[in-house]
C-alpha cells in the first residue's frame, strides 16, 4: 500500500531559514501528501501557505499533536518532521521512503545531516550513547564521499527531517514533553526500539542542518538553559527514565556526589565554563525525580539491554575524543598563526632554564644563605615565630570565625593563615620545617621566578640570568629573609611569577598568548592563586597587583573575559576581613596593615629599600641608571609604562610607611604600641621594575662593546649584592618549635581549656598576654583582633581581668580568684628578664599561686583552684560557611592551575556530539 506522508515544518524565530526549509519541502521529487506549518515564533512569520500558531513555550510533543490532531493513525501514514534550520535535498523524502520499504519493522528513519558551514562535511548520521550514557554522534566531521550509503540500524536519530510511522508514534506516546529538549529525539527512538521496532538511518537522504540549538543560537527558553546545561539534563533524563528502576534510583541518590565530582573534573580539564551547567543540571535532576519517574510509563516492555549492541564502545568514544582534540589543536594553531605567534618563535628561540645554566646559579644562591641551612625544625627571633606543630591546628585557624585569642572573639582570621596552611601542608608531619626551608631557598626561588618573568622582555639567557640574580639579591629581600619576615619573603618570591602568569594569560610579552583555551585557563588559575598569596602577604602589594591586572585587562580587552576571574580567590579570603575592618572596626586603612609584622619602626621609603650605610647597597645606583636609560631606546613606550608603575609603587611605599598601625603580637612583646610597615614587599615590586627596565635596556643594544661593558658593570653590581648577602647575619635562631614550657605542652596534648597568662614588664608598665595553654604561635597573630582592641578594652570581662592582673603584680593580696577562674587561667608565666625581678617577687607572695619552677621560658606558677581535669578541652568546630567558600574557591583555582597533559588519553566519561569540538561542547 502506498505510503502517505504529512510534512510538519516547525518554525521558531527563524523566518529566513524557515522560508528556505519550506521551499526545500515543496521542491521534493516525491511531494508529501500534506504540509502543516506550525509557527511558535514570538513574531509570526508570513508564509505563503496556511500556518498554525502556538505559544513560544510550546514543546515538541504539543506541536506534533496539534499538527496531526485530525489525522488517522495507521501503518501506511508517516510523519516527516522538518525544523526551520534544516534544508533537505530534493530527493531526501524519496530516499527516506525507500529505506522504509526495506522492512516492515522499520518505524523511524533518520537522514544524513550535513554542516551548514560546509555542506560536504557530515555533521551527524544517527545518534548513540556511550557506556556511561553520554550522547555520542558516531559519524561526524567526515567528508561525504558516499562511504556511508547503506541503510543501517542506529540507536537513535535526530528529530530534524526524521520520518516516523504514525501508529507507532502514538503507541509509544509521541514526544515526551517532560523530557529536556536535547533528550526528546533519543528518548523517542529508544521507546520505539523497546516496543520492538527498528530505527535506521538512510545516508542517501541528505539534509543541510544549521544545528542552531547546539550552537547556542536559539533562545535559552527553547532549551530551558544553555546547550551545555541541556546536554547534561538529557543525560540525566535518559538514566532516570530508561535504566532499570533500582539503577535509576541509585543514580538519583548519587547524583549530588556525581555532580560534585564532575565539577572537579571540569576544573582539571581547564573548562570552568562547564561548571555552572553541571551544577544547574545536577540541581534539576535532583529535584525533578517525580517527573522522570512519570516518563517511565510508556518506555516499552523490552529491557534496555536490547539496546546494548547499538551503544558506542570505548574504542569509538576514544577515537572521537581524539578527533575532537586534534580538531581543537588545529584550530588553536590556526588562531596562533593568524595572531603572528609563529613569527615570534622564528625570530629568536629562547633557551630553557636548564640550558642557560640556571641550576648553577640556584646552587650558588643557596650558598649565600648558608647561615640559614636547616639545622633545626623551627626558627624564632626577629619577625619569626613558630607555627603550631600540629597541622590540624593550622587548618583550624585558616578561615575560622572563632578566634581563641585573648578572651576569645568572633571575627575573621588572617588571610595569611591560608598561606601558612599551604606551606605547612608541604611538610605536614612538621609544619615548621617548611618555613625553615623557605628562608634557606628563598633567593633561589626568587631567581627562578624572576628568570621566567624576564623572559617576557629578553630571549638572551645571560640577560635573564643577570636580571634574575640582581632581583634575588635585592637588599630589602635579604633583610626580610634574615629577620624571618615570612610575608615579605613569600611576596618577593611570588611577584615575578604572578607577572609572568598574567602576561601569558593576557598575551603580553614575547611569549604571546597561550595556544589553547585549556592552557589559558591554566594560567588564569595560577594567576588567581598567586594573587591571593600576594594579597594575603602584603595588602598594599595586592592592591598594586590589581591595578596592574586592570591595566593588562584593558590593554588586551579581548582577554577581559578570562582576566576578570583572576581576583576571585583573593576576594574569597579577604572579603570577610575587609567587611569587618570597614563596617565593624570602622577603619578602612586597617586593610593596609601587614600580617605577622614583628618589630618595625617608622622609616622612609629609601630605608625600606636598602641600608644605604653599607657600601654594597650603592650598587643599586647602577641598576637605577640603566633602568632610566631604557627610556631612551626605540621601545621607550614599554619602558615608560613600566617606569610609571615603578614611580607609583614608590609613592605607595612612601604613603604606607607614613601610616602606623596597632602593634602585632611580637611588637607588643617588645614594648611597642604602634608599628609601621617594613616596606619590604613593595621594595620587591620596585626592584622588579628596575631590573626589568635594565634588562629591557640591555636587550635593545646591538653594539657588542657597549653591551659587554654594561654587562660587566651589572655583573659587578650583582657580585657586591651577593657579598652583602653572604656576610649578613640572620636575626633568626634555631628552635624546637615550642613556645611554652614542656609541662604546658604535655597538658595541652592531653586536652584542656586552661589558659596561660604571660606577664612582663615593659618600661614603666606591665603587659599581660592571655593565650591558650599551648601558647601563641604565628597563626595567632590576628589583624582583626589588633584593630578591635578599643572595643575589647571597654568590655566588663577585660576590665575585671585587668584589675586582677594589677592586683597580682602589685602584690597587695587583693587579687580576685574568681576572675582568674572565670577566665580559666591555669598558669602564669613571667619571661626571663632582669627587669621582671620585682614582678617575680610580687607573684611569689601571692596565696593564689603555687610555684611550678623555673623553665627556659621563665618563672612558672600554677593557679590554685583551677585544674585541667575540671576544664577538659571544648571541641570547636573548625568549619564555617565562610571557610567552606574560601576553601572551595582556593581548591578550584588550584585545580585550574595544575597543567593538563597535552596528549590524548583514553576517554571514558566523554561526549562528542554533532560537529562540536571539546572546547565548545562536552556533556
Amino acid at each position: 500500500m502506498a505510503k502517505q506522508v504529512t510534512a510538519i515544518l516547525v518554525v521558531h524565530d527563524e523566518s529566513v531559514l524557515a522560508l528556505r526549509a519550506l521551499a526545500a519541502i515543496q521542491s521534493q521529487t516525491v511531494s508529501p501528501d500534506r504540509l502543516v506549518v506550525i509557527d511558535t515564533s514570538k513574531i509570526p512569520t508570513d508564509f505563503p501557505v496556511p500556518t498554525l500558531s502556538l505559544s513560544a513555550s510550546a514543546k515538541l510533543g504539543q506541536i506534533v499533536a496539534t499538527a496531526v490532531s485530525d489525522l488517522e493513525k495507521a501503518a501506511e501514514h508517516w510523519y516527516w518532521l522538518v525544523h526551520d534550520d534544516s534544508e533537505p535535498r530534493p530527493d531526501a523524502l524519496a530516499e527516506l521512503l525507500a529505506a522504509v520499504a526495506t522492512s516492515e519493522k522499520i518505524a523511524q528513519v533518520g537522514s544524513m545531516q550535513l554542516s551548514a558551514k560546509n555542506p560536504r562535511v557530515i555533521s551527524q548520521l544517527g545518534l548513540t550513547l556511550s557506556p556511561f550514557g553520554e550522547l555520542i554522534s558516531p559519524i561526524s566531521g567526515q567528508l561525504d564521499q558516499s562511504q556511508h550509503d547503506q541503510v543501517s540500524d542506529s540507536l537513535a536519530v535526530s528529530t530534524s527531517t526524521m520520518l516516523v510511522r504514525s501508529d507507532v508514534y502514538e503507541l509509544v506516546g509521541g514526544f515526551d514533553d517532560r523530557a529536556p529538549a536535547m533528550a526528546a529525539d533519543i528518548d523517542l527512538s529508544m521507546r520505539i526500539r523497546r516496543h520492538g521496532f527498528r530505527v535506521v538511518v538512510a545516508p542517501r537522504a541528505k539534509v543541510v542542518h544549521a544545528a542552531l540549538s547546539l550552537a547556542g543560537k536559539r533562545s535559552n527558553g527553547w532549551l530551558q538553559g544553555s546547550p551545555k546545561t541541556a546536554m547534561r539534563k538529557a543525560v540525566m533524563h535518559l538514566h532516570l527514565v530508561h535504566d532499570s528502576l533500582p539503577l535509576a534510583l541509585l543514580y538519583w541518590l548519587v547524583l549530588p556526589l556525581l555532580t560534585a565530582y564532575r565539577v572537579l573534573w571540569r576544573l582539571t580539564q581547564k573548562r570552568p565554563g562547564q561548571i555552572w551547567p553541571e551544577l544547574r543540571a545536577g540541581f534539576w535532576g535532583t529535584f525533578t525525580l517525580p517527573k522522570r519517574l512519570a516518563s517511565r510509563a510508556q518506555t516499552g516492555s523490552s529491557s534496555v539491554r536490547v539496546l546494548q549492541p547499538l551503544r558506542a564502545s570505548w574504542s569509538v568514544v576514544s577515537a572521537h575524543k581524539r578527533a575532537d582534540l586534534e580538531a581543537e589543536e588545529s584550530a588553536n594553531s590556526l588562531a596562533a598563526f593568524e595572531r603572528g605567534d609563529h613569527e615570534a618563535l622564528t625570530e629568536e628561540r629562547a633557551k630553557k632554564f636548564s640550558q642557560s645554566a640556571g641550576w648553577l646559579f640556584v646552587f650558588l644562591l643557596l650558598i649565600t644563605t648558608w647561615r640559614l641551612f636547616p639545622m633545626s625544625v623551627a626558627l624564632q627571633g626577629g619577625s619569626a615565630l613558630p607555627v603550631s606543630q600540629n597541622w590540624f591546628e593550622l587548618f583550624a585557624r585558616a578561615g575560622a570565625s572563632w578566634q581563641p585569642i585573648g578572651q576569645g572573639f568572633f571575627g575573621p582570621s588572617d588571610p595569611f593563615n591560608w598561606v601558612l596552611l599551604t606551606l605547612g601542608s608541604l611538610t605536614f608531619w612538621s609544619p615548621n620545617l617548611s618555613l625553615v626551608l623557605l628562608l634557606w631557598i628563598a633567593p633561589a626561588l626568587a631567581f627562578i621566578t624572576a628568570w621566567k618573568a624576564l623572559s617576557l622582555l629578553s630571549a638572551k639567557a645571560w640577560q635573564r640570568n643577570l636580571g634574575a640574580l640582581t632581583y634575588s639579591l635585592l637588599p630589602a629581600f635579604g633583610l626580610a629573609i634574615n629577620s624571618g619576615e615570612y610575608p615579605a619573603v613569600i611576596a618577593t618570591i611570588t611577584l615575578p611569577w604572578l607577572v609572568y602568569s598574567i602576561a601569558r594569560a593576557a598575551g603580553i610579552g614575547r611569549r604571546g598568548t597561550a595556544r589553547s583555551d585549556a592552557r589559558t585557563w591554566s594560567w588564569i588559575g595560577l594567576s588567581g592563586v598567586l594573587l591571593a598569596i600576594i594579597g594575603a602577604s602584603s595588602p598594599t602589594l595586592g592592591i598594586l597587583a590589581l591595578v596592574g591586572l586592570a591595566l593588562a585587562a584593558f590593554t588586551k580587552i579581548r582577554r577581559f573575559g578570562y582576566l576578570f576571574w583572576i581576583p576571585l580567590p583573593l576576594a574569597a579570603i579577604y572579603l570577610p576581613l575587609a567587611v569587618y575592618q570597614i563596617f565593624v572596626v570602622g577603619n578602612p586603612l586597617a586593610l593596609l596593615a601587614e600580617p605577622t609584622l614583628g618589630i618595625a619602626k617608622s622609616a622612609t621609603a629609601l630605608a625600606a629599600i636598602a641600608d644605604f650605610s653599607l657600601w654594597t647597597s650603592w650598587s643599586l645606583a647602577i641598576i637605577t641608571v640603566m633602568a632610566a636609560a631604557s627610556l631612551l631606546i626605540r621601545r621607550w613606550v614599554v619602558s615608560l609604562v613600566v617606569a610609571s608603575f615603578g614611580i607609583l609603587t614608590f609613592a605607595v611605599l612612601e604613603f604606607s610607611n607614613s601610616i602606623s598601625f596597632p602593634a602585632d603580637l611580637l611588637s607588643v612583646r617588645a614594648g611597642l604600641d604602634r608599628v609601621n610597615s617594613s616596606g619590604h614587599s613593595l621594595a620587591a615590586l620596585l626592584g622588579l621594575t628596575a631590573v626589568a627596565l635594565a634588562v629591557h635596556f640591555l636587550a635593545s643594544l646591538n653594539r657588542k662593546l657597549v653591551l659587554g661593558s654594561l654587562a660587566a658593570l651589572m655583573s659587578l653590581a650583582t657580585l657586591s649584592l651577593a657579598w652583602a648577602g653572604l656576610t649578613s647575619t640572620p636575626k633568626v635562631s634555631a628552635s624546637d618549635g615550642s613556645v611554652v614550657p614542656l609541662l604546658l605542652q604535655k597538658q595541652s596534648e592531653l586536652g584542656t581549656d586552661l589558659q596561660l597568662l604571660t606577664i612582663r614588664k615593659a618600661g614603666d608598665r606591665y603587659q599581660a598576654e592571655l593565650s591558650e595553654i599551648s601558647g601563641s604561635n604565628l597563626e595567632d597573630s590576628n589583624l582583626a583582633y589588633r584593630f578591635s582592641s578599643k572595643q575589647t578594652e571597654v568590655s566588663n570581662a577585660y576590665v575585671e581581668l585587668s584589675g586582677a592582673v594589677g592586683d597580682l603584680v602589685s602584690g597587695n593580696g587583693a587579687a580576685n580568684a574568681e576572675v582568674l577562674k572565670a577566665n580559666l587561667i591555669g598558669y602564669i608565666l613571667v619571661p626571663n628578664s632582669p627587669q621582671n625581678a620585682e614582678l617575680v617577687s610580687a607573684l611569689e607572695s601571692s596565696t593564689l599561686l603555687e610555684g611550678a619552677g623555673l623553665t627556659p621560658y621563665g618563672d612558672l606558677w600554677r593557679v590554685l583552684g583551677t585544674s585541667a581535669e575540671e576544664n577538659p578541652a571544648t571541641n570547636q568546630n573548625p568549619w564555617s560557611i565562610t571557610k567552606a567558600i574560601q576553601l572551595l574557591a582556593l581548591l578550584g583555582f588550584i585545580l585550574l592551575a595544575v597543567p593538563s597533559r597535552a596528549k590524548v588519553r583514553r576517554a571514558k566519561d566523554t561526549a562528542i556530539f554533532i560537529d562540536q569540538s571539546e572546547s565548545e561542547l562536552d556533556v
